[in-house]
């Protein structure tokens, strides 16, 4: 789904965002579905412009080494609310198997 209204993209992201609620995650996996690395205690902004900022904890355990593909956003009882295209979840930092996540902060764009 293509949404094309800033209008309608910050409805969207508010209606995540208020899903994910305390304690909800951003599972980052690869192409063949790996997980490489849970984004825990996540903290959102607000909507603006079609994108959501968001803040997690840098220490968040990676599973597996790899080019992110796509992210699950899930609730706090493990509830998918949504995947999110790489194109559409941006975060800085590298996803070192075993290691842990260099970034702290990151943007979902619709």
């Amino acid at each position: 789904m293509t949404v094309n209204d800033t209008t309608t993209k910050n409805a969207i992201l508010s209606a995540i965002v208020s899903a994910v609620g305390s304690g909800g995650t951003i599972v980052v996996r690869n192409s063949g579905a790996t997980t490489l690395a849970t984004l825990t205690a996540l903290t959102f902004g607000s909507p603006s412009g079609g994108s959501v900022s968001f803040t997690t904890t840098a220490s968040a355990s990676n599973a597996a080494s790899g080019t992110a593909y796509d992210a699950l956003v899930k609730t706090s009882g493990g509830t998918t609310i949504c995947t999110l295209s790489q194109s559409e979840l941006t975060v800085t930092g590298s996803i070192v198997s075993g290691g842990t996540l260099t970034e702290t902060s990151g943007t979902i764009s619709l």
